[in-house]
């Protein structure tokens, strides 16, 4: 059975002490960048990755990364819980470990935790002038602002994208389904800018935002429904409003990608068959992230990375 590699195998190969490795190997700013990246190298190069016990227990609450969810996020969202799971993975891999940080916590948890992932991050976010003002690092989710370490995926192009898609079967107007928030995110004002410069009246179906978006996607097409119109083109802000607005769309006996034609975004595994939708990649995400968080724990100028999307075309559209 071959002996499991230790931080001193780590040392003696870099010709370093263990504590130079453990200070590199968690991002200490005093430890110089050429020898961070050499100890790196050997570590990768010997196959050894921190244990993530073992950094609690030299850290603490410290060596966890808080995944901070937004005012208007659930812990039940699908979207959550694979942002989670896919950020855990690769976390692990490092020694670190992720907690679920709600809303009302962050305050609290901002003096415990190490470092953070925000999602569902708007503008002027409290989250992250509390983390600047405590000198905190973290790394933003969605979110387009300077001087702030981000990654999102292309929300722009994705949802022209799925305009220039709709317009064809969208006569004189096309529907856009979207959780209320003010202002609109950017996913939602690029969708109704390019559908006014293709032509097209885009008209908004806002249903309040919940802990189960899938009903409340149902219930405000339904609503829309029983007012006596009738959408040809509907764009989705999320791909569980879609699938919501394609089970009242069948209650009312209209099929969807036949009669009205539906574009999510997402692309959520074992959620999004049978949903046209635009797909971003969650563990190319995650992967940006963390590398992100890591220069904001070394104090590096804060940049931002955006993720290409693809359109996945099934029977929706």
């Amino acid at each position: 059975m071959m002996r499991k590699l230790t931080i001193a195998d780590v040392a003696a190969k870099a010709g370093v002490s263990t504590a130079t490795v453990s200070r590199a190997l968690k991002g200490d700013p005093s430890v110089k960048e050429k020898t961070r990246l050499h100890v790196a190298a050997i570590a990768q190069k010997l196959g050894f990755t921190p244990s993530a016990g073992g950094r609690l227990l030299s850290q603490g609450e410290t060596a966890v990364v808080g995944l901070s969810l937004g005012r208007r996020d659930y812990e039940t969202s699908r979207y959550v819980s694979l942002m989670h799971q896919t950020l855990s993975r690769q976390l692990i891999g490092q020694g670190w470990s992720l907690r679920l940080v709600l809303a009302h916590e962050f305050e609290e948890m901002a003096d415990r935790l190490g470092s953070f992932v925000l999602i569902g991050v708007s503008q002027e976010d409290p989250r992250i002038a509390l983390c600047q003002q405590r000198e905190v690092p973290f790394v933003a989710i969605g979110a387009s602002m300077s001087d702030v370490f981000w990654v999102a995926p292309d929300d722009r192009g994705g949802a022209e994208a799925a305009i220039e898609c709709l317009a064809p079967y969208a006569g004189k107007a096309l529907h856009i389904l979207h959780h209320q928030c003010a202002p609109l995110n950017e996913r939602l004002q690029s969708a109704f800018a390019h559908a006014s410069k293709l032509g097209l009246k885009a008209v908004p179906i806002a249903v309040a935002p919940g802990p189960m978006a899938g009903l409340a996607g149902y219930r405000g097409l339904s609503t829309f429904l029983r007012g006596g119109d009738r959408p040809e083109a509907m764009f989705a802000e999320t791909d569980e409003l879609a699938l919501g607005a394609m089970a009242a769309l069948e209650d009312h006996g209209i099929r969807p990608g036949i009669d009205v034609r539906i574009i999510g975004f997402d692309d959520l595994p074992h959620i999004a068959e049978g949903v046209t939708t635009l797909r971003q990649d969650f563990a190319e995400i995650a992967k940006a992230a963390l590398d992100l968080l890591s220069e904001a724990r070394n104090q590096q100028v804060a940049r931002s990375v955006r993720i290409p999307v693809s359109l996945i075309r099934r029977q929706s559209c």
